[in-house]
């Protein structure tokens, strides 16, 4: 069975690529807004791009963890344009697509930049209890995060502020749980080669 799927993945790379091409174009364009500042005009190509995955998500099923990490990479830049805009409740609900899809996604920088986002986003909006979650999960993906350990910082000082000795129960994090690296690779753009995250920059 896995050899008759890994035939039939082999067949289609030529589709594969050509459609990744067309994603590449769209990603293309939204990242040339963004560094103009037209970050509304950004999101509105990474959305096309994001319908365009599902698309072929739903067309080429066997190749869904590939295009999951390119959606993944999009929705994560989504979440960039937001934090741009100060828009911190589409921030999270876009970096939430990406931690959503974490059963598909190899690249654990990927889900260190979407809960660091996530979380960063809700200390703006002063939901600290989640901050502290996505922050202690960026700290088990990777240990020696500087944002993350100040933002912890940060948050256990207003919680205690808050509630003193009488923080509410907050809902864990559910443990990550990353998908196993492809073994077809595509041509997609080369990811970044060190895990550390910076928050300025959009992912490839």
């Amino acid at each position: 069975m896995e050899t008759e799927k890994s035939m039939i993945k082999q067949q289609q790379i030529g589709k594969i690529d050509k459609f990744l091409a067309k994603c590449e174009a769209k990603k293309s364009a939204a990242a040339d807004s963004f560094k103009l500042g037209q970050y509304g005009e950004a999101v509105k190509h990474y959305k096309t791009a994001a319908e365009m995955l599902e698309s072929a998500i739903e067309d080429f099923p066997l190749w869904k963890q590939e295009l999951t990490s390119v959606e993944a990479t999009i929705f994560n830049n989504m979440a960039a344009c937001c934090k741009k805009e100060l828009n911190s409740k589409m921030e999270i609900e876009y970096t939430t697509k990406v931690i959503d899809r974490q059963n598909w996604i190899a690249d654990k920088t990927l889900l260190v930049k979407a809960y660091l986002r996530r979380g960063l986003a809700y200390e703006q909006i002063e939901k600290f209890l989640p901050a502290k979650e996505d922050m202690l999960t960026v700290k088990q993906l990777q240990a020696d995060n500087k944002q993350a350990s100040q933002c912890l910082h940060r948050v256990n000082k207003a919680i205690k502020d808050v509630y003193g000795d009488k923080i509410p129960e907050q809902k864990k994090n559910q443990p990550v749980k990353m998908a196993a690296p492809s073994s077809t690779p595509v041509q997609t753009p080369k990811k970044e080669e060190t895990p550390k995250v910076n928050l300025s920059e959009l992912s490839k």
